[in-house]
């Protein structure tokens, strides 16, 4: 019999429990949601237990990405006010730029050598290049961390994010044009209007939002204004072939520069209903991991993990050095920034869905490195926070 909401109930079910057991083991819950993933999906073909084809799962799983992937957005948007870029100073600015680039440029690179395969390697270096706030931020909260690398960590992980989804909607269009038969002008507009067009829908979309929340302060219109307006501007930019990312992202900014407090409460609204989605999207990602192709593409996974270590440390060291950074946010920043998941996942799985033929080994190779991240990413804040004498709780 087919049923979908058994499938998805029992999936929220046990991931969660899975989830909640990894937490007792200093491990985040995506540890524990891709973990019962996999062991549900290709190793006990779970999905046919309620008579659901793994087509059924691709499609149930690929909306899943994209839901997951434009609240993100619209939450790392509604975050972002240029007032308090303006605050974080020149030091803080060229050190976001500087350790996402340097990532970026060092898993390109590597990943380049080690296959030839440049749409592979493009892919992988702009979903390697954010750190992940799921790593970061509760290890911070858990040791009561207080001080400067305390404030400069929990900035860099949400500016640097933002920096990477505009660095992967410009890698998409250099993607487009490499799997192209030509370079046409046509491609290379369509690259451009990827871009532009998801900022003028953003910004249509946000100041529509928010002329609507100056006007309802009810409760239920500050969870359901901005979850319309999340949905409306994906759905939106996909139709008119736009980056629906950005165009999400472009809602919050708007909101966030324009009505900061009741922006604040609209995020705080949507976070509250994050965690069965996330649970959802980790637990379906886990289940279309192919360990035939993790064994093929292991080689490619430790050299996209070296390159991105190597790219977190010196771009952190190079950068603040550059900047004149205190020597605290020299040496401590770098080991702080190990972790990925959400966005980088869900990056990934868009990216994929697009191009299924070029790029069907990138899901798995994520998904086994995000594992290993998620399990030394904290790891490297406590060490980091420790050293710097900022951890209150040891």
């Amino acid at each position: 019999m087919f049923n979908v909401f058994l499938f998805l109930g029992t999936i929220l079910a046990l991931g969660s429990l899975v989830g909640r057991f990894t937490h007792d083991f200093k491990l985040t819950g995506v540890v524990g949601y891709i973990f019962t993933g996999i062991l549900l999906g290709p190793l006990l073909s779970f999905h046919q237990l309620f008579g659901i084809g793994i087509k059924t799962v691709d499609e149930i799983w690929s909306f899943t990405t994209k839901l997951t992937l434009a609240l993100i957005a619209f939450i790392i948007g509604g975050q972002l006010t240029i007032r308090f870029f303006r605050q974080l100073g020149k030091v803080m600015v060229i050190l976001i730029f500087g350790e996402t680039l340097a990532t970026f440029a060092l898993i390109l690179a590597g990943c380049y050598l080690a296959t030839k395969n440049l749409p592979m390697s493009l892919l992988l270096a702009a979903v390697g290049a954010p750190s992940a706030p799921v790593g970061t931020i509760p290890v911070l909260e858990e040791y009561r961390a207080r001080g400067l690398l305390t404030r400069s960590l929990i900035a860099i992980v949400g500016w640097d994010d933002a920096l990477a989804i505009m660095l992967f909607a410009l890698s998409l269009c250099g993607i487009e044009i490499l799997l192209g038969e030509e370079v046409s002008s046509s491609i290379v507009l369509q690259g451009i209007w990827q871009i532009v067009g998801a900022l003028i829908i953003g910004t249509l979309l946000g100041l529509c939002l928010v002329s609507i929340i100056r006007r309802i302060h009810e409760k239920e219109i500050i969870f359901l204004a901005p979850l319309t307006a999340t949905l409306v501007g994906a759905g939106l930019a996909e139709a008119l072939g736009c980056s629906e990312l950005l165009t999400c992202m472009m809602v919050g900014f708007v909101c966030a520069n324009l009505q900061s407090t009741l922006a604040s409460r609209m995020v705080h609204r949507v976070e509250e209903f994050m965690p069965p989605v996330y649970v959802a999207f980790f637990t379906l990602s886990g289940m279309l991991m192919d360990f035939e192709v993790l064994y093929r593409v292991g080689l490619l996974a430790t050299v996209y993990m070296i390159s991105r270590i190597i790219g977190k440390f010196g771009g952190c060291f190079v950068s603040a050095r550059i900047a004149g950074a205190p020597s605290i946010l020299q040496k401590y920043t770098g080991p702080a920034l190990l972790s990925q998941a959400g966005v980088t996942i869900g990056l990934t799985a868009l990216a994929v869905s697009m191009f299924p033929t070029f790029l069907k080994d990138a899901l798995t190779l994520i998904l086994a490195t995000t594992i290993i991240f998620q399990i030394i990413g904290p790891v490297g804040v406590r060490y980091s926070i420790t050293r710097a004498g900022e951890a209150k709780k040891l």
